[in-house]
């Protein structure tokens, strides 16, 4: 569904009527606020907004979509009758997609939807979904940098939303997000987190492959079945914890994945077959039913095993020594003993001075401890 929104009534008509030339579903609101109701009911595939519009401008309006909806990756295109240069550089800086000048011709405004929706299906990348209260914010960083993760990860807490972007493993707050909502993230238990990775594939060079999508646009238009969200969640094992994660995958073929992994390693892989046909809905329900099994299979299995005494004799490594570190910590500071988790930490960043994840915790700590 492509939601159109704006004041102007016969604008509103044209650009309906070029869409729903091309097969799309259409929806219009007059108004910011109309359109946030109709995207409650139903996520639109790609938002259209006008920018001057009475009681909530374009961009205070994709601000709020986003402020509702933050694990949402909607599109979107803002025109405007003006053109005016900084206008046009204002919106593209507030995270537009792309940006029209009216009166724009049907044939133009039907070619740049095309091409947005174009690059959101090649650009789509697995979402993973989890829960704050079983894999904690800490824990969200941490992996994020031992993965290399690039991408956005969302968190929802009680009464709290972010979206926080990654490069190669290090996150990128940049000057809006304030030290008060890192350190409320820091102390939640409750919530959620979304990884959305943003990956480059072959396919992306590949001028064949950019041949077939441009002969895809004469094919039946794509259903409501897109690339759903995958599950992400931890089970602990004693100071360390095993990763599990499920998404939907299509090579080799079209399945459900779900791996338990434990320092990078595999130990547990299972599939399920899709049963087509399916809507996004359904494939993330039974995601979610896998994900599930999985875990619970991985809780047994660990419970069948007989706890093996460590060789105090043995030295630890580096790696070994800064992993009980950090997790020290991590435990110190879940129960409130700051001073203790810093300390932890402090000495973990002395092994490894390049890990992001430690130094912002120390930074988070000495701020709490009144030391920044």
């Amino acid at each position: 569904m492509i939601l159109l929104v704006d004041d102007e009534p016969v604008f509103l008509d044209i650009a309906k009527m070029a869409l729903l030339a091309d097969g799309h579903e259409v929806a219009t609101a007059g108004s910011a606020f109309q359109a946030l109701e109709i995207a409650e009911e139903k996520e639109p595939d790609l938002i259209l907004s006008d920018v001057r519009m009475p009681g909530m401008g374009g961009f205070e309006f994709r601000q709020a979509y986003e402020r509702r909806h933050p694990a949402r990756a909607t599109p979107f295109i803002f025109m405007t009758s003006l053109g005016e240069p900084h206008e046009i550089a204002e919106g593209l800086d507030d995270g537009a997609d792309d940006y029209v000048v009216k009166p724009v011709p049907p044939a133009v405004l039907r070619a740049r939807v095309r091409a947005l929706l174009r690059r959101r299906r090649r650009w789509s990348a697995p979402s993973f979904q989890g829960d704050l209260a079983l894999f904690p914010f800490i824990k969200v960083l941490r992996f994020c940098e031992v993965s290399g993760f690039s991408g956005t990860v969302v968190f929802e807490a009680p009464d709290l939303a972010l979206s926080l972007p990654f490069r190669a493993g290090s996150p990128l707050p940049g000057d809006s997000v304030a030290d008060t909502v890192l350190e409320r993230l820091y102390d939640a238990t409750a919530g959620t987190f979304t990884l959305r990775a943003q990956p480059i594939t072959f396919e992306e060079l590949s001028s064949v492959e950019a041949r077939s999508a441009r002969s895809a646009e004469k094919r039946p238009r794509e259903t409501e079945l897109e690339r759903p969200m995958g599950r992400l969640s931890a089970v602990s094992l004693g100071s360390r914890a095993i990763q599990v994660q499920t998404e939907f995958v299509t090579s080799p073929k079209e399945q459900i994945l779900t791996v338990a992994l434990l320092d990078g390693r595999a130990l547990l892989k299972r599939t399920s077959d899709p049963e087509p046909p399916a809507t996004r809905a359904q494939m993330e329900a039974r995601i979610r039913l896998l994900h599930a099994e999985v875990e619970e299979e991985v809780r047994e299995r660990l419970a069948s095993l007989q706890p093996r005494s460590p060789d105090p004799a043995a030295p630890l490594s580096a790696k070994e020594r800064f992993d009980a570190l950090f997790e020290a910590g991590f435990e110190s500071y879940r129960a409130g003993r700051h001073a203790e988790a810093l300390k932890a930490w402090e000495e973990a960043h002395a092994l490894f001075p390049s890990d992001r994840t430690v130094q912002v915790n120390i930074e988070i700590l000495k701020r709490k401890l009144g030391q920044a």
